[in-house]
């Protein structure tokens, strides 16, 4: 298994502790077509958020869905790790209970992940600190970008939370150099802070 599908299980594995230990969403309110008695009505993240804490869909219990390819380019990356990559690979959304990982890959072939963003949307900015935190203890901080970040080598090599979302950048085969691959991983993921939606 890749250390990114590897990843993705693990970052998948974590949203369904995270969501059965808050509570998620349940079949059972599935048919529920009003909010219970007593439960006020402004409970939608969305109904008092400034930007960057609204990521929900119009149902307001998702956080919505977005193309992640979009946000950088081919030649972005190219131009940030001196390789040669083919376009942008989407990887299927995948989520609940208030939680959307979204990936994207950029390939040499068709075998070798290249560079991986990955990003984990969140409902609000609480919760994703609260998931942020799985990993935040477990590795080197990193100052200068986003809200808070950590150096997450040699599983990705930067994991950076802003706002409601928590980004990943991982850079696959690229340098030998440990410095210079996380200098370029903080290079592409403040370009996805930049362009979010």
């Amino acid at each position: 298994m890749s250390r990114y599908r590897l990843l993705t299980f693990t970052l998948l594995s974590l949203i369904l502790v995270f969501a059965t230990a808050c509570g998620g969403s349940s079949d059972d309110n599935a048919e529920a077509t009003s909010p219970p008695a007593g439960q006020p009505s402004d409970v939608s993240p969305t109904s008092e958020s400034s930007a960057g804490e609204g990521t929900s869909s119009s149902n307001g219990d998702e956080p919505e869905a977005f193309d992640l390819c979009a946000l950088i380019s081919r030649e972005d990356v190219e131009n940030i790790v001196g390789v040669t990559v083919g376009p942008g690979m989407s990887e299927e959304p995948a989520g609940g209970g208030g939680i959307l990982f979204l990936g994207c890959r950029y390939e040499d072939d068709a075998i070798t992940p290249v560079v991986t963003v990955g990003i984990i949307v969140s409902l609000n900015e609480s919760d994703a600190e609260d998931l942020f935190e799985f990993g935040a203890d477990q590795y080197p901080a990193v100052e200068g970008i986003g809200d808070r970040a950590y150096n997450s080598q040699p599983i990705d090599d930067i994991t950076v939370l802003s706002g409601s979302y928590e980004i990943s950048v991982g850079l696959y085969f690229v340098s030998e150099d440990d410095a210079a691959e996380l200098e370029m991983a903080r290079e592409l993921a403040q370009l996805v802070i930049d362009r979010l939606p």
